[in-house]
């Protein structure tokens, strides 16, 4: 008897990683619920269900709507199935820089994606142009962050080295954000596209 209890046990056993499987295929992912709150929520900030409308009228704002447009451009670098709303984006973009230093990331990061490398150049340096008018520790990791996303894309040498010394000169100055900028560090080490996210991860927490 005591063996039959031991084979049912193992019968138990193996049913029990199919039955977790199915469980995971029919219920969304967590990943995929946020996705769908993220977009729920950037429209209710918009005032609108058109994203693709709403992204061609910001893509004319140079500094007005810097909050609703930095929110819409972080959205479309996170979500993979809006290119029709992140291309009426790019098609519509006028050639002045904004005053945001993270709508010029931004900007920077989808023209990069899109192979529009020289537009990406330029949006980068008009990142970096704008945060270093802003003064305190908080842009300064900003810009630092700029440069390592730099290095990231392509742009090693020059962003390296800067990003480097912002670093250095930010290590007094925020000792609560050593891990941020042990991260950014490590990044630099070994920039690659993959790190661009992580690299984000290090603006203050207010301006993602």
């Amino acid at each position: 008897d005591d063996d039959d209890d031991d084979d049912d046990d193992d019968d138990d056993d193996d049913e029990a990683p199919a039955v977790a499987i199915a469980t995971t295929r029919e219920e969304p992912g967590t990943r995929a619920l946020l996705a769908a709150q993220a977009t729920a929520l950037v429209q209710a900030y918009l005032g609108t269900e058109d994203l693709q409308e709403a992204a061609r009228e910001l893509a004319a704002d140079e500094g007005d709507r810097a909050d609703e447009h930095h929110l819409l451009l972080r959205l479309l670098w996170c979500r993979d199935d809006l290119a029709h709303v992140e291309g009426a984006y790019l098609r519509a973009r006028g050639g002045k820089a904004h005053t945001s230093p993270l709508v010029e990331m931004y900007r920077a990061l989808l023209m990069f994606m899109a192979g529009k490398d020289r537009d990406s150049d330029k949006s980068l340096g008009r990142a970096l142009h704008a945060a270093r008018d802003l003064r305190g520790p908080g842009p300064k990791l900003t810009v630092a962050t700029i440069h390592t996303v730099g290095a990231c894309i392509g742009r090693q040498r020059s962003h390296i080295n800067q990003a480097r010394g912002s670093l250095r000169s930010l290590r007094d100055q925020l000792p609560a954000a050593s891990a941020r900028l042990d991260t950014l560090d490590a990044i630099l080490a070994r920039p690659d596209e993959d790190l661009i996210d992580l690299a984000l991860g290090s603006l203050p927490f207010f301006m993602h």
